[in-house]
């Protein structure tokens, strides 16, 4: 039965039990754990400290820091007040002081006083809020004047760097901005050789990281010293100007060619490139002015060349036409790539740089290329200047340099155009009606419109594709169009179904754009379109009808004859008199497709064939083609995945050959027949055999009941695990799914026991029983010292048992004793094992017989030293009641309990100390008390456990209260001993809590600081 709590009301007795709360709590003692002390300490905060001195003045504002107080308030901090005051003196007392904020933030240790102005000493206050109240102000010790800005100071550090003959880079620092933020920097470099002097303003300036600055300064004269100066600005005024001596531009090249031209790159998009330059030294005449030994020849390849990280000097080779060296190739002393071009200002510019070598080794000088000699620089490296995608007109320049020269842009000179040939590439596998062919040109221009054109029907291809696609007839088309990509390539899919394609190597292919010299070089393609067969759908399940497609095959004649195999050595439907595996039938001049019901029984992916009769004459010869066709594959499905040993299951197919039979021996579990209802079953005689078999219906599907049991010595059921069941028709078609047979469980409860206790002893997932096969398990108890006790019992139709086992009062303690579960069947056993623990019986009872409140003694021996008695546990409850016992130096002690209200018998009592358990045995004899009888604290309330906090009562006849609090230190000061039929208690709790106190049920609540609850005993 459960009763509504009534709720605690204000009235005069609990006034007076306040009264007697305040009185205890005089008297030294805290009897509510949750007292609050917080008035003992002051309502406000305390004053802030080590505020100092104000920090980081400027133009108009001050900050001001300090630490919190350590006394926080009632309410803790909730913020903090801020003044002020200008002041050539200390403030005292009678200062008026000016707000600075009243809501500075609870957790700030800063603020900064902004908007301020004029000469004066600041000095400042802090105080802390906790709530409405207010702590004491602490001030700065000392005060603090404003510091107004100023122009930046002076910039550091004027230096140049990536010089040119015509540019350079300046840098410096500017140390400070005066307060305020830099706003420009005015950077000029001067020619004062010149006359008048040559000014050049630089650009580009940018900060590169903290106080760092640069700028560029371009359209500088070669071989030139410049004076630099920089002026840093803010928005008070101009710095004073940083200047420096000697930038000087590096010089002019010495060298100068006529005639020089590029040439030889590869027409094939991934070849190598066997790059060519070609030019003549003009300078000078009879060698005198020969470029050196250690000189180099620098191309710049622009826009989207692909340019290797590194180039041997094995694959460059310079030859002059005069010269001692006669003409014959040296090799580059050294090849630089930079495919980054850091070195070089040129927009998407990649540099390579050979060393021009000893063009005469048969004497001891050197001797570079001579002047007025025609000389070349030949890459020939395998991939050297490899670009895979990209063709086109593309810009390339040069510089001729001696040996302490370096890279400059500003006399890179221009080659001719370089042109790279566009080309087309087919898809290898894509000669057949129906397939995919996928066209791919590159080397086009890029953002051009492009066309893919077939020329059908010619016997030879034109001589280039404009003339493709200037061919007047129909013959030629526009089969795709795209516009060329950012890396010049165009891809074209096109499915080979129109009439813009003929059988026979007569389609001729090219790509271009409309570009008309791109459409001169582009290259062209042939394409085969051999004969072909095609299934339509390419998917299909058994019973689907499918139609066959012939497709480029010579014309057929009257009475012509065509082999059709589906599944090579499947078998397959019969027609007239064949063997089951082919249909030969006779095709029209216009039969060019035939249809046909797919069969079950057949693999994933099949085969189909079509082959032209042998004895058939023509020009092609004999042709035989295949194709494939996706069959939905047979399916198994099963009525559960997952079951215990001998459970019944249904399995049914889908995809077996149509009409045919199942051998009941060739449905099979981890390869053992499975043990399948003969009530779905017929007798069928195969190969003079009579066998029992499960038929399948014109749609390829069966159905069987079986048990998850196999035939035979070698049962895998009975092992857990996942295993395959398989089955095959009689035409050898098989299907396969997956079913987990779980592994049988024990369970024994309690894990802890102890003499004449009672031991409860589950299984699960063991052999089903059915009921043309009881199935038993023997269970052997091992109680120690030689006594094995062994027991049957029955396993029910779900694969569980459960047995309960009263130990014998001879049961050996302090071990753990095996329980043991055999099965024995057909095929093979299952055992498992479980142990349940007897503790030692480190414990003695006084009295060993005892009523419902009467109180025995325990005393434990051996047990953990200096710990808590954690339980006492009988009857399920713990009767230790918040009494604290602790063990002595020797592991020992004696404790008191009450015995609970329970049923006359034979009673565990366990001991809990730390991680040890003793257990004795306790029998309750008949009730001592009638319920509803007083009962002693703490036994009343013991299933409150923790969440008890106090209890009270009022005695209406003497007009006083009695007070009940289970914390240990109150033992003494308890003046409430007994709880007593139909009066009324008020109990307060921790958290809301449903409890059975003297055999009613109460509902008990804690709402806020409302804990407080009427329960009538």
């Amino acid at each position: 039965m459960k009763t509504k709590t009534r709720k605690f009301i204000w009235s005069a007795p609990l006034v007076a039990a306040l009264a007697i709360i305040g009185a205890l709590t005089l008297a030294g003692v805290l009897l509510l754990p949750n007292a609050d002390t917080t008035e003992a300490q002051g309502a406000a905060p305390g004053a802030p400290t080590a505020a100092g001195t104000p920090t980081t003045p400027n133009d108009s504002s001050i900050g001001v820091a300090w630490v919190p107080p350590a006394h926080t308030g009632a309410q803790g901090i909730t913020g903090y007040e801020v003044e002020y005051v200008q002041s050539a003196t200390a403030p005292v007392a009678t200062t008026t002081w000016m707000s600075a904020s009243t809501s500075v933030l609870a957790g700030a240790t800063y603020y900064e006083v902004t908007g301020l102005s004029g000469t004066v000493t600041f000095y400042f206050r802090v105080r802390a809020v906790s709530g409405s109240e207010k702590g004491d102000w602490y001030t700065t010790d000392t005060g603090a004047a404003l510091v107004p800005d100023t122009v930046p100071v002076t910039p550091t550090t004027l230096a140049a760097t990536s010089i040119t003959g015509s540019s350079f880079v300046v840098t410096w620092v500017v140390p400070g901005t005066g307060g305020s933020p830099i706003t420009s920097h005015t950077v000029t470099v001067t020619d004062d050789a010149a006359d008048p002097d040559v000014v050049v303003t630089c650009g580009g300036v940018t900060n590169t990281g903290g106080t760092a600055w640069q700028a560029t300064c371009t359209g500088l004269t070669p071989a030139t010293a410049y004076d630099g100066s920089v002026i840093a600005t803010n928005a008070i005024g101009n710095s004073v100007a940083l200047t420096g001596t000697d930038f000087a531009t590096t010089a002019s090249p010495a060298f100068g060619v006529t005639g020089a031209t590029i040439s030889g790159f590869s027409s094939s998009p991934g070849g190598s490139a066997n790059l060519v330059f070609s030019a003549t030294n003009a300078s000078g005449t009879g060698g005198t002015d020969a470029i050196p030994v250690g000189g180099s020849v620098v191309l710049f390849l622009k826009d989207d060349f692909a340019v290797p990280g590194t180039i041997s000097p094995q694959d460059v080779f310079f030859a002059s036409a005069a010269g001692a060296g006669g003409g014959a190739p040296f090799n580059a002393t050294r090849v630089v790539v930079d495919t980054e071009d850091a070195d070089h200002t040129g927009v998407d510019a990649h540099t390579i740089r050979a060393y021009i070598p000893d063009m005469n080794v048969s004497d001891t000088a050197a001797e570079g290329i001579a002047g007025s000699a025609a000389f070349t620089m030949n890459i020939v490296k395998e991939a050297g200047i490899k670009n895979d995608t990209e063709a086109g007109t593309y810009e390339v320049a040069y510089q001729i340099l001696g040996p302490a020269e370096s890279i400059s842009t500003a006399f890179e000179t221009a080659l001719p155009d370089l042109v790279i040939v566009p080309k087309t590439k087919l898809s290898d596998d894509a000669n057949k009606r129906g397939y995919e062919l996928t066209i791919t040109a590159s080397g086009l221009n890029k953002g051009r419109n492009s066309g893919a054109f077939v020329l059908s029907g010619a016997d030879s291809a034109p001589a280039d594709c404009r003339t493709l696609i200037g061919l007047a007839g129909g013959r030629n088309a526009r089969v795709a169009e795209a516009v060329v990509d950012s890396v010049h390539t165009a891809v074209f899919t096109v499915e080979v179904t129109t009439d813009d394609f003929t059988a026979g190597n007569t389609n001729h292919i090219c790509v271009a754009d409309d570009d008309a010299n791109s459409q001169k070089f582009t290259t062209i393609e042939s394409f085969n379109l051999e004969p072909s067969i095609a299934v339509d759908p390419k998917s299909v399940s058994a019973g689907d009808e499918v139609t066959v497609k012939l497709r480029d095959f010579q014309a057929f004649d009257e009475g012509d004859v065509v082999k059709v195999t589906l599944g090579g050595n499947q078998k397959v439907w019969t027609k007239g008199t064949d063997d089951g595996n082919v249909d030969a039938f006779d095709i029209d001049p216009d039969g060019k497709e035939f249809t046909f019901n797919m069969p079950g029984g057949l693999e994933a992916t099949i085969e189909i064939s079509v082959e032209v009769d042998p004895d058939l004459e023509g020009p092609m010869g004999v042709v035989k083609k295949q194709t494939t066709i996706t069959v939905a594959p047979g399916t198994l499905n099963l009525s559960k995945t997952e079951v215990a040993p001998n459970e019944s299951i249904v399995i049914t197919g889908e995809g077996f050959s149509e009409k045919s039979y199942i051998n009941v021996a060739d449905i099979k579990i981890g390869g053992q027949p499975l043990v399948v209802d003969e009530s779905g079953t017929e007798s069928m005689v195969v190969g003079g055999d009579t066998i029992e078999v499960v038929k399948t219906t014109s749609g390829g599907t069966f159905s069987a009941t079986v048990r998850v049991w196999a035939d035979g010595d070698d049962n895998p059921a009975l092992d857990a695990g996942t295993y395959e069941i398989e089955v095959t028709d009689g035409n050898e078609f098989e299907a396969t799914t997956s079913i987990t047979v779980k592994g049988a469980t024990l369970m024994v409860h309690p894990e802890i026991a102890g003499p004449r206790d009672y031991i409860k002893i589950s299984g699960a997932n063991w052999p089903v029983s059915t009921s043309d096969a009881d199935q038993d398990v023997e269970i052997t108890i091992d109680e120690g010292a030689g006594q094995m006790r062994t027991r049957s019992t029955g396993i029910d139709s779900t694969g569980r048992f459960y047995y309960e086992y009263q130990l014998r009062s001879t049961v050996q303690l302090g071990k753990d004793h095996t329980i043991t579960v055999l099965y024995e069947g057909d095929g093979g056993d299952i055992e498992e094992e479980i142990t349940f623990a007897v503790p030692s019986s480190n414990v003695t009872i006084t009295p060993a017989m005892a009523r419902p409140g009467d109180t025995v003694t325990l005393e434990l021996t051996g047990m953990p030293i200096i710990e808590l008695v954690d339980a006492v546990i009988i009857d399920g409850s713990d009767r230790l009641h918040n009494v604290a016992y602790t063990t002595d130096p020797n592991g020992d002690v004696t404790v008191e309990v009450t015995v609970p209200y329970a049923d006359p018998g034979f009673y565990p009592v366990r001991i809990v100390v730390e991680d040890v358990t003793a257990i004795v045995q306790l029998e309750i004899l008949g009730e001592a008390r009638a319920r509803g009888a007083a009962v002693p604290l703490p036994d009343a309330l013991a299933d409150l456990g923790d969440n008890l906090e106090a209890v009270f009562y009022f005695d209406n006849v003497g007009k006083t209260w009695a007070f009940y609090d289970p914390r240990p230190e109150f033992a003494e000061l308890n003046t409430l001993t007994e709880m007593a039929e139909n009066n009324p208690y008020w109990i307060l709790i921790k958290e809301d809590q449903d409890v059975v106190l003297d055999g009613v049920t109460h509902s008990l609540s804690c709402v806020g600081t409302d804990c407080w609850n009427l329960v009538i005993w």
